[in-house]
């Protein structure tokens, strides 16, 4: 099962570079539209953990602080590659970020 967990992880990862590519294509004319794209990628991994907590919830309050800054950093990073995405090709973005 993590297999299937870490394949999925990568094709989700690797079609979520190529709609980014895409969007920024589609919006280059426009200024401050891959803050509304990150939003977006930020806003639905929210509800897919909630989806994912409602059929198995397990609260503990001591990791809410590190959920917290965790869930900032994400935010700052996709914010970060879909700029890069906006100036370089998805191979070469992706390239430097592994």
């Amino acid at each position: 099962m993590d297999y299937l967990y870490l394949i999925l992880g990568m094709l989700g990862m690797g079609g979520l570079s190529v709609f980014a590519a895409s969007y920024n294509k589609k919006n280059a004319y426009r200024t401050g539209v891959s803050r509304l794209y990150t939003l977006m990628v930020v806003f639905f991994a929210l509800v897919g953990w909630c989806v994912l907590y409602a059929f198995d919830f397990s609260f503990e309050p001591r990791v809410l602080l590190y959920s917290a800054v965790y869930g900032i950093g994400y935010a700052t990073a996709m914010l970060g590659v879909v700029g890069a995405l906006s100036v370089g090709s998805v191979a070469l973005v992706f390239l430097n970020i592994n």
